[in-house]
């Protein structure tokens, strides 16, 4: 039972991680759609329209990343109280 738990924590970990660096690269590309978004707005005024769909999408993906990223902080908390502390 002790070998099997640890294997799953094993298994969550990998994939705590992994899910880790799909968050930085989401951050990365965040910031490289704010850097189009100002670079966008200063070249040209004939797209300040553009603003606002750009200044959406921007907060809706924001929104989706602290969404994911606080249910696997939970999800980890949760696993860790009930599987790997009484180890």
């Amino acid at each position: 039972m002790k070998k099997c738990l640890i294997f799953l924590s094993d298994i969550f970990y990998i994939i705590i991680f992994q899910n880790n660096l799909v968050y930085q690269r989401f951050l990365y590309n965040y910031r490289c759609l704010y850097n189009l978004e100002k670079f966008l707005l200063r070249s040209c005024c004939l797209l300040f329209p553009l603003r606002f769909q750009f200044h959406n999408l921007l907060k809706t993906l924001l929104n989706y990343y602290n969404y994911f990223q606080n249910i696997h902080l939970i999800f980890f908390q949760f696993f860790y109280s009930f599987f790997l502390a009484p180890l």
